[in-house]
């Protein structure tokens, strides 16, 4: 600390000051001091600065910060879970959240992160090296997403590839040995998920047709759409395809939607004429289709619940090793759709 005053020409204190994320600098010598800091490989010991202890009973500041995502995925109902879940066990102990949307990350946003927070919730798509430097002297935790190693914080989220395989799994037992998954494309997450499917569907003996579309969803003001028009080129393809696949495959449930209603115009019944199977479980989008989909819960309340109390358990143990846990997910299927079974 004393070589990066000297070389920042500031007092050890101050350093201290923008390390422990203190209010009392300006933002020009914050990012002086955060550029040397960089330069010499500054990494203070874990924990940062002595912390109230959280078996005292005290009321906490966690900050639930959500950072290089658009509104619009915020908006979405999987993602509104989670922030539940992290609302409502914060509040069970009566602590205080604060919560921060950063969407753009690489400009100026260490001035919007909240001052004396005691820990803090990460929900981020990529973290950034950037991100990386606003929270390093800060206990976090970061939720949802896939997991990786060596990552620089504990990271709880769900079992990403078991949702491919328990897709598959579903579909091969219901006689589909030949289906279609639709994603849209530059999204790890999804990226994981129709890969362990494409795994699971070879492995039990069937095949899987592969559609992608990097044009397939696109963030139009506060909202995520799914371009009707590229998902009816989707389905001319599941239709035209040989083998023809019986089922499809929707990586996340917006698109199961759009699916839907393609279908519809076509005059093809969903579960009938092409099996349909979800994920994320959010009902607002799936409660007015019939028959109610097959979906996989992510349990992502869940997940914003385990986030807060792993961050409970880093704050009373700074000095242990970085933590990854991921929940099981589970296939949910309606009455309505087991009932339509049955009768078959």
């Amino acid at each position: 600390m004393a070589d990066v005053a000297d070389q920042a020409g500031v007092a050890p204190s101050t350093v201290s000051l923008v390390v422990n994320n203190r209010k009392g600098v300006s933002s020009r010598t914050r990012e002086k001091v955060r550029r040397v800091i960089d330069e010499l490989n500054y990494v203070p010991l874990p924990g940062g600065r002595p912390r109230r202890s959280i078996v005292a009973g005290c009321t906490l500041r966690i900050g639930l910060v959500a950072a290089g995502i658009p509104r619009a995925h915020l908006n979405a109902p999987v993602y509104m879970d989670v922030l539940h879940g992290v609302e409502t066990a914060v509040a069970e102990r009566g602590d205080v959240m604060v919560l921060r949307h950063l969407p753009d990350l690489e400009h100026g946003t260490a001035a919007l992160l909240p001052q004396e927070l005691d820990g803090v919730v990460l929900f981020t798509h990529a973290p950034t090296d950037s991100l990386v430097r606003l929270l390093r002297q800060t206990p976090c935790v970061r939720t949802m997403g896939v997991t990786v190693p060596d990552a620089p914080w504990d990271h709880v989220s769900y079992d990403n590839q078991a949702v491919g395989r328990l897709a598959a799994t579903h579909l091969l037992e219901h006689g589909h040995p030949h289906a279609a998954v639709i994603a849209p494309g530059d999204n790890p997450t999804f990226a994981s998920r129709y890969a362990a499917f494409g795994e699971a569907m070879r492995a039990g003996g069937g095949t899987r047709l592969e559609l992608v579309d990097p044009e397939l969803a696109a963030v139009v003001g506060n909202v995520e759409q799914v371009s009707a028009e590229h998902m009816a080129a989707l389905v001319d393809r599941v239709l035209a395809a040989e083998p023809r696949p019986t089922a499809v495959f929707a990586v996340a449930d917006n698109l199961v939607q759009s699916l839907y209603l393609d279908l519809y115009r076509r005059g093809l019944q969903p579960g009938r004429d092409l099996a349909v199977i979800g994920c994320n479980n959010e009902l607002p989008l799936l409660a007015n289709l019939h028959p109610r989909p097959v979906t996989i819960d992510i349990h992502a309340e869940s997940v914003g619940r385990k986030a807060v109390e792993q961050l409970r358990w880093r704050l009373e143990y700074p000095g242990e090793p970085r933590v990854t846990a991921a929940l099981a997910p589970e296939l949910v299927a309606s009455s309505e759709w087991r009932r339509e079974q049955s009768e078959e």
